[in-house]
């Protein structure tokens, strides 16, 4: 995170880590500001955080329908509104001068106020009077790069609220699947009986693999996700952690492999199970 490793270089800052814990809010008000202001000049780190944030709106609408607490919808307002402050009002200079009765006329559409007495002099009352400052002297927020993320930011909230084992332990995330309204579970198991994983079947589709804590994963090793197509593997992608989610048709042959970091275009190791779910 942010504010963590004082070896980054200003040339690479933001990096990758940074502008996802941007994206899902975990940054404080200081640690953000500073990514902002390094947004401004590297649209190359800006793309990335705009595909993080689409990426995390799309994860958002893909989740099946779910009733939100009570009083929900009021605290996500709430929030989003804290984050922009609202536009200052104009601010006014007030003097005082004696007057005993008030005459109020227009030049340039700014209200200037007269004081002239009965007689035409000045009068002995005091009254205000107040000047207008122009608008264009008052400082403004700076939101010109958050404007088109809010959209996006407000689903990474949403995220968050619907998620909350996405930064937690993977028996969080376990869980939270499991609790999904039609999910159906299963264990995958090695032929002693020992737990090898654990997938969920979600009502749009998913599937979610977790690999057991009992599977070993070397120091240098990544999970790697398969599915067989005529005999043959094909890359799913890498797991995060011990963790994979990915839409899949019921009855394919998903499969396991340990493999170096970055991944591999084949399997370099035997699977650690290849089964249809």
């Amino acid at each position: 995170m942010l504010g963590s490793d004082s070896t980054h270089s200003e040339s690479s800052y933001p990096d990758s880590d940074t502008l996802m814990d941007y994206a899902l809010g975990f940054l404080n008000p200081e640690e953000a500001a500073r990514v902002e202001a390094a947004l401004e000049h590297s649209p190359t780190a800006r793309a990335e955080l705009e595909a993080y944030l689409s990426g995390l709106s799309d994860l958002v609408l893909d989740l099946p329908p779910e009733l939100l607490p009570v009083g929900a919808e009021d605290r996500l307002l709430a929030r989003l509104n804290a984050e922009l402050p609202p536009q200052s009002a104009p601010a006014v200079t007030v003097s005082t001068v004696q007057v005993s009765t008030v005459q109020v006329s227009t030049v340039q559409g700014s209200p200037v106020v007269d004081t002239v007495g009965p007689d035409g002099a000045d009068g002995a009352e005091e009254a205000e009077t107040v000047t207008p400052v122009p608008d264009a002297a008052l400082p403004r927020p700076r939101r010109s790069l958050l404007y088109p993320l809010l959209g996006a930011a407000a689903a990474v909230v949403l995220l968050v609220a619907v998620l909350p084992g996405l930064r937690g332990t993977t028996a969080d995330q376990l869980a939270t699947y499991r609790a999904q309204p039609g999910a159906v579970s299963s264990v995958v198991t090695a032929p002693s009986g020992q737990p090898i994983a654990d997938v969920v079947r979600l009502k749009d589709g998913s599937a979610y693999v977790q690999m057991s804590a009992t599977v070993a994963l070397p120091g240098g090793k990544v999970y790697q996700a398969w599915k067989i197509v005529d005999k043959k593997p094909v890359s799913l992608g890498l797991f995060t952690g011990r963790s994979f989610i990915a839409k899949l048709p019921i009855g394919t042959v998903f499969a396991v492999t340990l493999e170096p970091s970055g991944g591999s275009p084949q399997p370099t190791s035997a699977p650690l199970f290849a089964q249809s779910i």
